[in-house]
């Protein structure tokens, strides 16, 4: 348990001081049109993500790479909305099931969180 609970810290701390100006960078980048395409952003993002981070934390990351991603209550197709991410947007794993992955997402601008399970072939991993 003690172990468990140190590695929520690290990945605590990790979101702080990497993930959320990483994160800021990145919208404001989208803002500025610094990116030709999609997947340009997505790539640089991965590579500022990836940059000192421990194995542990990239596992356990993913990039959003599709624009209004539905989040369900239920890992079905008919399960209830529980919110939308977008692309780039940095989420964390809870758990996998097949081609479902339970996420947890804070935004760092108004303080929501969604969470809820959402298709994985839209979750990019860091590497």
């Amino acid at each position: 348990m003690v172990s468990f609970l140190s590695g929520l810290a690290t990945i605590a701390n990790h979101t702080e001081t990497k993930v959320i100006p990483v994160t800021k960078t990145f919208y404001h980048y989208i803002e500025e049109g610094v990116f030709n395409s999609d997947r340009e952003a997505i790539n640089w993002l991965n590579d500022e993500l990836k940059e000192n981070t421990s194995q542990q934390l990239s596992k356990n990351f993913r990039i959003v790479t599709k624009n209004d991603l539905i989040v369900r209550e239920r890992k079905t197709i008919n399960a209830k909305i529980k919110g939308q991410l977008n692309h780039g947007d940095i989420v964390q794993i809870i758990e996998k099931k097949r081609n479902w992955t339970y996420v947890h997402f804070s935004n760092y601008e108004d303080s929501k969180i969604v969470e809820g399970w959402v298709f994985t072939r839209y979750l990019k991993q860091i590497r």
